[in-house]
């Protein structure tokens, strides 16, 4: 069960994600066969699956997943399952937007977990809502939970997905006016998904840089990482870069129609 819950988060970070969401399914399977009790419930493998699917631009499909299982936790009373599901429908904020109900979801989850003594998980919540505050130009406050976060002083490595965390400084720093900040941020981020073997991080890392300005200095790599990445997504970052970097309108055009169409508004609107 834990291998291949293991093999499906980090392979969807490599960018094999059909390999990820067929290892979601077999953890899910070998999960049902386990008689004894394990410390991880049987619904976290519908997190893995959902990671594969957003990272694959089928967003929609990932959402429904997300909302199933939060809702499934209200109706039987499971704080752990509602949190954990209100902090992944959130993490999808720099994409499909919706920033006012992330940072409702991320402050939900926060609130559960400090209740139930999960200080790892309250760090994912104040990434994340730090980014969606951020992105919401409130980066005052974005600029306070960073803070808070720093302040439980909780290793770097520890957290699983550390290049979330430098998108979160990256987007502070652009709701600040610093850009120079934010791509010495993202740069960073780029490292550490380089040195990590992350795709999905570095990619993410690659295309903001391009949604703040340097499209140029992103386009060319972040096409190459696209033939490493399976789904629409990879892709689309990539054309929407280099339509960036050309000042090619009719191909923005197709790219803001192809984000749509896979249910990252934001980036669509962008």
């Amino acid at each position: 069960v834990w291998a291949a819950f293991t093999a499906s988060c980090a392979l969807a970070r490599l960018g094999r994600m059909r390999e990820a969401l067929h290892w979601s399914e077999q953890g899910s399977t070998e999960h049902a066969r386990v008689e004894q009790s394990i410390s991880w419930y049987p619904w976290i493998h519908v997190y893995s699956r959902g990671e594969a699917l957003a990272h694959l631009g089928r967003f929609e499909q990932a959402e429904a997943l997300a909302l199933r299982e939060y809702e499934a936790g209200i109706s039987e009373g499971s704080a752990e399952r509602q949190a954990f599901f209100a902090w992944q429908l959130a993490t999808r904020v720099g994409e499909q937007g919706g920033v006012g109900a992330a940072i409702q979801r991320l402050r939900e989850a926060r609130a559960l977990y400090e209740q139930l003594g999960r200080p790892f998980f309250v760090r994912h919540c104040l990434v994340h809502l730090s980014l969606a505050l951020a992105l919401g130009g409130r980066a005052e406050e974005a600029t306070r939970t960073l803070d808070g976060l720093a302040a439980m002083e909780l290793p770097m490595q520890l957290f699983a997905y550390s290049g979330d965390l430098l998108q979160a400084r990256a987007w502070t720093a652009a709701a600040h006016r610093d850009l120079p900040a934010a791509y010495a941020f993202l740069e960073e981020g780029l490292t550490f998904g380089e040195s990590t073997g992350d795709r999905v991080g570095q990619a993410t890392a690659l295309h903001t840089m391009a949604r703040l300005g340097r499209s140029k200095r992103a386009a060319v790599q972040l096409s190459e990482l696209a033939t490493e990445m399976e789904g629409e997504l990879g892709t689309a970052r990539a054309r929407h870069a280099t339509a960036l970097a050309d000042r090619n309108t009719t191909a923005l055009r197709e790219v803001s129609e192809r984000f749509e169409a896979m249910g990252a508004v934001l980036l669509a609107a962008e």
